[in-house]
């Protein structure tokens, strides 16, 4: 028989409020979520969700792995489906960046870069 191991906190972080454990993490995003109200434009929204996600991001420090590693989000994503752009921004770089599907040659066998 196989035993899961869970992760509910971060051994620095057990105890405290609004933990860095997964579902402490997810929990509170979906709360986020639940109570920040759509906006009206892409802009607006790209801003909005930055902000959830934000909210459940892990500063470097703030929890260790088992090993004595930091954990820390790497970086932060998001799609949008109806303007077909990908949002991102780093640990080092809190400006999100944007690139357009359309920009790309879905067919091509380079590598591509956005600019």
């Amino acid at each position: 028989s196989s035993e899961l191991e869970t992760n509910q906190d971060s051994n620095s972080s057990q105890g405290l409020p609004g933990g860095y454990g997964s579902m402490a993490r997810f929990v509170r995003a979906a709360y986020l979520n639940a109570h920040h109200a759509p906006k009206d434009t892409e802009r607006g929204n790209v801003a909005r969700v930055f902000r959830t996600l934000g909210g459940v991001a892990m500063v470097e420090g703030s929890a260790q792995m088992n090993d004595g590693a930091n954990e820390f989000t790497v970086f932060t994503s998001a799609y949008s489906a109806r303007e077909g752009r990908y949002y991102f921004n780093t640990y080092e770089n809190a400006a999100y960046t944007t690139a357009a599907f359309a920009d790309f040659d879905m067919d091509g066998t380079e590598v591509q870069q956005a600019h």
